[in-house]
């Protein structure tokens, strides 16, 4: 889809998106291009002006100023840092692109940059936009996302105001190319990145769910992981039938009784003790709130904890919202789905 030859070396890239109010494309979907150049090694002192692309281990301020500060014909940076660039108000940059971690950029070479979108195309609907493979059956996947918009909005009570950009990825490895992007993806409350699922899993449940909530707050991940996961779950099975999360969060926690709480209010993602089963406890706790408290008092929850305060304060706010410490809402929760509360829990 996306792949830069230097000198007689092929090498994949993946498009890194600046989101600033909508998903910029280096081509529009549906054409590919061929673009050729010199691609230089950025550096401080480098006259970056005349280059076709510039590689930089990440993407600076000072590569950002540099490139803002004059005219120049840069069509592409290519950088190995893998993580998307959200630059608020800066749309005039050139596109950005990773580079495969043995890829050999050294002094400057000839390149030349293949970009083709011909397998995707774009239709512009009501309230969003939809970006897809071509082989899917495009009102298959329309009828799909409006029904669930409406599942999700239905059950929060919230109706999304902002217009929506949505990807429909052939596979993973398609999304990561043109997103950045290793897995399914909200991005504030204006774009969106799925892959298509059968079954009873559908992600744009879940991300929809990051959708609409991004503007009621900025909880830790057992609220904002923990309501996504919840209605991802929640609104594709059988209302009499015990929840899945709620099973597979006792599963859990008799593996590992000393697993608290308290520990997804400050969760790293990427931390070696991070563990799926996270979002199941997650959703668990978070549907036993909405039970015995009601889904508004929930979003108050949702509104007032934020992930920016130090954990002793969102203890006490989690009490001044629900009237009892989290440690004693925690026993009632594990009660409640069948788990042993051991002593000095």
């Amino acid at each position: 889809m996306i792949q830069l030859q230097i000198g007689d070396t092929q090498h994949k890239c993946s498009y890194l998106p600046v989101f600033e109010r909508e998903f910029r494309t280096p081509l529009k979907w549906g054409e590919k291009d061929t673009i050729a150049g010199m691609i230089c090694e950025f550096t401080d002192s480098l006259q970056i002006i005349n280059q076709s692309f510039i590689y930089c281990e990440s993407v600076t301020p000072a590569l950002i100023n540099k490139i803002r500060a004059g005219s120049h014909c840069i069509k592409a940076i290519f950088s190995k840092e893998f993580v998307p660039v959200h630059l608020y108000g800066v749309t005039d940059l050139p596109y950005l692109f990773t580079l495969p971690a043995d890829a050999p950029v050294d002094g400057c070479s000839q390149a030349i940059l293949e970009i083709d979108l011909t397998d995707y195309l774009r239709k512009e609907y009501d309230t969003f936009d939809l970006m897809y493979w071509k082989a899917y059956e495009v009102e298959h996947l329309l009828h799909r996302l409006t029904g669930d918009f409406t599942l999700v909005e239905n059950y929060l009570g919230i109706t999304r105001q902002q217009r929506l950009q949505v990807i429909f990825a052939k596979d993973i490895n398609d999304l990561s190319d043109l997103t950045g992007q290793n897995s399914s993806f909200a991005y504030r409350n204006l774009v969106m990145g799925l892959t298509y699922k059968l079954g009873k899993y559908r992600p744009e449940l879940h991300e929809y769910t990051h959708i609409l909530l991004y503007d009621w707050g900025s909880p830790p991940f057992l609220f904002v992981e923990g309501m996504a996961a919840l209605i991802s779950d929640l609104l594709l099975i059988n209302e009499n039938n015990r929840k899945s999360f709620d099973i597979l969060s006792k599963v859990f926690l008799k593996k590992y009784p000393e697993s608290h709480l308290k520990e997804l209010f400050t969760v790293d993602y990427k931390s070696e003790n991070f563990h799926i089963h996270m979002y199941h406890i997650s959703a668990s706790f978070v549907y036993y709130l909405i039970r015995i408290f009601g889904l508004e008092k929930v979003k108050e929850g949702y509104q007032i904890i934020c992930r920016k305060n130090g954990l002793s304060d969102n203890l006490s706010v989690f009490q001044s919202i629900f009237g009892q410490p989290l440690e004693m809402v925690e026993k009632e929760w594990l009660t409640d789905i069948g788990v042993q509360v051991v002593n000095g829990y």
